[in-house]
């Protein structure tokens, strides 16, 4: 209760400035909006789920001047599913007062912070909370009550940032697809801390460029992202799962290293609990572009990373604990923008794979089409996917920029 009066707080405060603000400076405005079916190849395996889905969003972005130094931006969202009624729902993306000069910037409110270099997940990416029912593969982000300090030296950048709030999960519904046998009760969630949602956290960052090679060191110190579960019962009576979130000490690193045609990418964490047990996770690999006359103007990405986590016997082991990502991405670099990726995830433990294919081309100047196909190959009974082998799926979505 108290969480959410000062979350509406917060709401209304930054609410207020943004109208203050509007009558005080030049408007710029932009955004996009979205309709999209997603069809899900196989029939369901639990009732009350649907074989498809429609949806909409919305995405406005307003961005004024209060003064030379000082600006406001805030970024909305919201989406109607018309299958999962926990896919519908409101979001701000960001909502962030920013004071900024040459050497350092400071800003204040709902923001967006990402860190990472790799292409098959995010190992460093800590200060956002995933949104879950947005898509399957952790890429879309909450909206965090932050403050946030940027520093611009001579021997690199560096960010500390101060969390007073913390956003939980969304998780499918009922009637959602990509779901465990149990529904997650996002409702009566379990904190390690006492002080909960309000528990503080901190983070920091530097960055540099040296030479060839960008570097990133991390730390974090809050409420882990992704919780572990609990089977209980709820106030009806009703199996189900509560998430339960703990506090964990998670240093990080990230590296690029450019050469010519060919991209080393590295992400890695150590995590240290309170009440948990360390572990240690990496992705590694690599990216090479091909181009030339014989590709016509077109550019031919080969990529491979190797995913890997110690908990690998362990009821808080992820997905990706021992697995090979290949994958091809391919810019047409016409007039249209025609992007496409296809990828493969290999797990080296059991016969478990699965296959994503994104693809996006302009069909006018404000009008873009995209396709996303996730297929769940081999299913075996001993891999945590197995309990969405049933949820292969193709989406199609029209995004209209204004």
């Amino acid at each position: 209760m108290i969480f959410k009066f000062k979350l509406n707080f917060i709401i209304c405060l930054l609410l207020v400035l943004f109208f203050h603000a509007t009558s005080a400076s030049a408007l710029e405005h932009r955004g996009n909006a979205t309709l999209g079916y997603t069809h899900y190849v196989h029939e369901a395996l639990y009732p009350d789920q649907k074989d498809g889905s429609m949806s909409f969003s919305i995405e406005p972005e307003l961005y004024f001047e209060l003064k030379d130094d000082l600006s406001f931006t805030l970024r909305p969202f919201f989406r109607y599913d018309s299958a999962d009624s926990e896919r519908t729902h409101f979001d701000l993306r960001e909502a962030m007062l920013l004071y900024a000069k040459d050497t350092y910037d400071v800003g204040v409110g709902f923001g967006k912070e990402f860190w990472g270099v790799t292409e098959s997940q995010h190992l460093v990416d800590v200060i956002n909370q995933t949104d879950l029912v947005e898509s399957a593969d952790g890429e879309d982000k909450l909206g965090q009550p932050m403050l946030r300090i940027n520093a611009f030296t001579g021997f690199g950048d560096i960010g500390l940032f101060v969390m007073p709030l913390f956003r939980e999960r969304t998780f499918p519904g009922e009637e959602g697809r990509l779901r465990p046998p149990l529904v997650v009760d996002t409702d009566n969630p379990i904190y390690e801390n006492s002080k909960k949602e309000r528990y503080t956290e901190f983070a920091a960052r530097y960055t540099n460029s040296l030479g060839p090679i960008d570097i990133g060191l991390s730390y974090f110190h809050g409420t882990q992202r992704e919780p572990l579960f609990i089977p209980g019962f709820n106030d009806k009576g009703e199996l189900v799962l509560f998430p339960y979130y703990f506090v964990v000490n998670q240093s990080g690193v990230d590296m690029l290293y450019v050469t010519g045609s060919l991209i080393l990418k590295l992400e890695a964490i150590y995590v240290k609990g309170v009440h948990t047990e360390e572990h240690f996770a990496a992705t590694t690999g690599f990216e090479y572009t091909f181009s030339g006359p014989w590709l016509k103007g077109m550019e031919l990405g080969v990529l491979a990373e190797y995913l890997f986590d110690d908990r690998k016997d362990d009821l808080t082991a992820p997905p990706f604990e021992d697995d090979i990502m290949t994958g091809l991405r391919l810019a047409m670099n016409d007039i249209n923008g025609t992007e496409l990726l296809v990828g493969y995830i290999k797990d080296l433990d059991t016969t478990a794979g699965s296959i994503f294919m994104e693809g996006s081309r302009r069909i006018t100047d404000s009008l873009r089409i995209s396709l996303e196909l996730y297929a769940f190959t081999n299913p075996d009974k001993n891999d945590i996917t197995y309990l969405y082998h049933r949820d292969s799926s193709v989406r199609v979505t029209l995004v209209y920029f204004f």
